[in-house]
């Protein structure tokens, strides 16, 4: 498999793995639709039926670190109750377990759904919608190379965190740290936000907001100007005197601030809720690009080209999209969670409203797009665009994010379910290191970029600490934390082929848990 595909979402292994320790049903939990199994009499399948090439994998002598994480999951908590990764798998089903009590569809043909003609999309049920989003995207191949599209965007991250090139020549764990630190249940960071957040967005992206939103985000990403604006290289291989990586880290904290500060009760006299987002634009950002790229005037490109830039006019389509999206009083509102989920994302910092996004996010983001520009931008929005284009020519236009709406709400309201999930996202990315490296000496604590040396952002194990400072050798894997020891493996895993057999497990939950053929499962992709 293509070198990209290694970078399927790594909660996706995570969620394979889970399901290799029970059949469907998790704790004696039968699939979601046992109370018809005269109608649906297929039963979830074993583990290494449902992804033979990841069940494989995993007896491989080179994946010992994930193998080491599932077994850690599989303890059950010292105060008792089920294992972390059983958790997990009843947190799995927590949507589908709902979507199986929706009435079947009138004029079903199988008990369940209607595949001739479906009914009205308020009137589907749910695992019937989730059966024809994978017959149109996955079984008729109509999005087989856009599910695939994003591949480079992860690929290109988890090479950065593990030092990888051409995404990075050395390690940036600290990317690891922050996810594991948003991860824990904090009185800044909540899942139910994080969760409200996906609920609103899908919520407002039917088709035609959709659409217009990718139209103008594309527009302005495309604009040659953008690139030039935040370059550090000119043309002649010297300095670009352009904003470079500090300007890029300063818009994105003044942008921060100004959605932060963002006010649903200010008054219209006051400019309204989006005073600080136009204060931005007008006194700030439109001055700054129309002194270095006129709206519309001709300038060179740095490979002798000539474009055109309409920065100016882009930037506020861009913005007015956002202000919509933002609307405080829609009934799924994206404004307050977003919010609520900035401040799990930032800490205190030199800004304009004293917080800054966590130690190497935008560090991240610019050296991969303006950088080593890893991240093939062209083919991420082409993809989006033909996903959109399917969904709204479809016989149930908007059905794909009413689903990923009511799933994300479905999850948020079991607390077992988000604890659960909260719980597998912080130990998979966890960056303390054993005290001992199993011969007697202490492991040094991991070193992390941006982050304090010999602080508490990585400590060890037990608050253990040998006052080691960042430089040193790794002696041995026994000292590798779970960040460490996992990530390469996963993408290993991908490596080898086994993002599609996802489809598959999906497939099979979707399918054969709830009667019928698995239409994704019948070609494997093992090595």
């Amino acid at each position: 498999m293509p070198r990209g595909a290694r970078s399927r979402l790594v909660l996706s292994f995570f969620a394979l793995a889970v399901v290799g320790f029970s059949p469907c049903g998790a704790e004696d939990k039968d699939s979601p639709t046992k109370s018809q199994a005269a109608q649906h009499p297929e039963a979830c399948k074993t583990f290494s039926e449902l992804a033979p090439s990841l069940n494989s994998a995993l007896q491989n002598d080179g994946l010992d670190g994930a193998r080491s994480l599932v077994t850690q999951l599989s303890q059950p908590p010292a105060e008792g109750g089920a294992p972390p990764i059983n958790q997990v798998l009843e947190a799995l089903f927590v949507a589908l377990n709902e979507f199986a009590q929706d009435p079947p569809e009138s004029g079903n043909t199988d008990g369940l759904c209607n595949e001739d003609t479906p009914p009205p999309l308020d009137q589907t049920n749910r695992l019937c919608d989730l059966r024809r989003i994978l017959k149109i995207y996955i079984h008729e191949g109509k999005a087989s190379q856009s599910l695939h599209a994003f591949d480079p965007v992860i690929a290109g991250t988890l090479d950065y965190i593990i030092g990888v090139q051409p995404s990075s020549d050395v390690p940036h764990y600290e990317i690891a740290r922050d996810l594991e630190i948003m991860c824990t249940q904090t009185g800044e960071c909540d899942a139910h936000d994080t969760f409200d957040l996906v609920q609103g967005i899908t919520a407002y992206l039917s088709p035609a907001h959709a659409s217009q939103l990718l139209t103008d985000t594309q527009a302005l990403i495309d604009d040659p100007a953008l690139g030039g604006l935040f370059s550090s290289v000119g043309a002649d291989g010297g300095s670009s005197g352009n904003l470079g990586e500090a300007g890029f880290e300063e818009v994105a904290d003044l942008l921060l601030c100004a959605i932060g500060e963002v006010d649903p009760n200010a008054p219209a006299d006051q400019g309204g809720p989006f005073a600080p987002i136009d204060q931005l634009l007008n006194g700030t950002l439109y001055p700054l690009v129309d002194s270095s790229f006129p709206d519309g005037a001709a300038y060179d490109l740095p490979d002798g080209g000539v474009a055109y830039s309409h920065l100016h006019t882009e930037i506020a389509n861009a913005a007015a999209d956002l202000e919509q999206m933002l609307d405080p009083n829609a009934s799924e509102p994206v404004l307050q969670p977003l919010q609520a989920t900035m401040q799990c994302a930032t800490v205190p910092g030199s800004s304009l409203c004293g917080k800054v996004v966590r130690p190497g996010f935008v560090q991240m983001i610019y050296h991969l797009g303006f950088e080593a520009k890893v991240i093939g931008l062209d083919e991420i929005f082409a993809a989006l665009q033909e996903l959109i284009t399917i969904d709204a020519q479809s016989e149930e236009p908007g059905m794909v994010m009413r689903i990923l709406h009511d799933i994300a709400a479905a999850l948020n309201r079991d607390d077992e379910a988000l604890s659960a999930l909260t719980n597998l996202c912080h130990v998979a990315f966890q960056t303390e290191r054993p005290c001992d490296d199993g011969k007697g000496d202490d492991c040094p604590s991991l070193p992390l970029n941006y982050f304090p040396p010999q602080s508490s952002a990585a400590p060890h194990l037990d608050n253990c600490s040998n006052g080691a400072g960042v430089n040193y050798s790794v002696p041995d894997k026994a000292c590798m934390c779970n960040a460490e020891a996992v990530t390469p493996e996963v993408a290993t895993l991908f490596e080898d082929g086994i993002t599609d057999e996802v489809f598959c497990v999906l497939d099979v939950l979707v399918y054969g848990c709830a009667g019928g053929t698995s239409p994704s499962c019948v070609v494997t992709t093992t090595k």
